[in-house]
């Protein structure tokens, strides 16, 4: 048992660490640049945000982190202290779920601006607009925005570029429309 334990997290590790590399693929994020834009169902709205508690941390704040890369590997060179700042505190973010391990339900999964991988252009997010979420209870995937809270934790040493953790994440609403595919 114990053996299936550790084989299942280093799958989950390698996964995660898959998902991470994805991100800092510069070949694929120049493709994207240059032959994509996400229609109006994938990019957050106005209304994915309305009611927003006043926790609510934007993703453009986020991304005013600075990564360099040397080697394949990501250094974290900047935080603003606004951001530093939240480090240990709640914090609420509405971002896109990808899930990093198999299983129709997920206790970790990362959120992003937009959705990591999209199915028409395999669009990339910087790895300062994507967190690792750590639920406390487990999510089923969804393609509609999730809004998500818990306790933010800055990671300044990972070397595949995760700079955001939400630790003990509770979601407070799934976006509900005529396409969304989730079945929480």
């Amino acid at each position: 048992m114990i053996q299936l334990r550790l084989r299942l997290r280093a799958t989950s590790a390698a996964l995660l660490t898959a998902a991470l590399s994805l991100l800092a693929t510069p070949s694929l994020a120049q493709r994207s640049r240059d032959v994509h834009e996400h229609g109006a169902a994938r990019e957050l709205k106005a209304s994915d945000f309305s009611g927003a508690p006043r926790d609510l941390v934007l993703w453009g704040d986020l991304a005013r982190a600075g990564l360099t890369r040397k080697n394949g590997q990501y250094k974290l060179t900047f935080m603003p202290a606004k951001i530093r700042e939240l480090h240990g505190k709640s914090v609420t973010l509405v971002g896109y779920m990808t899930a990093i391990s198999g299983g129709k339900r997920h206790t970790r999964f990362l959120l992003s601006a937009q959705p990591l991988l999209c199915d028409e252009c395999h669009a990339m997010n910087s790895p300062t607009t994507t967190a690792e979420i750590n639920a406390l209870r487990p999510q089923s995937q969804t393609d509609e925005p999730l809004t998500i809270r818990g306790t933010m934790e800055i990671v300044d040493d990972n070397p595949n570029g995760l700079v955001y953790r939400i630790n003990n994440a509770k979601v407070l609403s799934r976006a509900r429309t005529k396409n969304s595919r989730s079945t929480s």
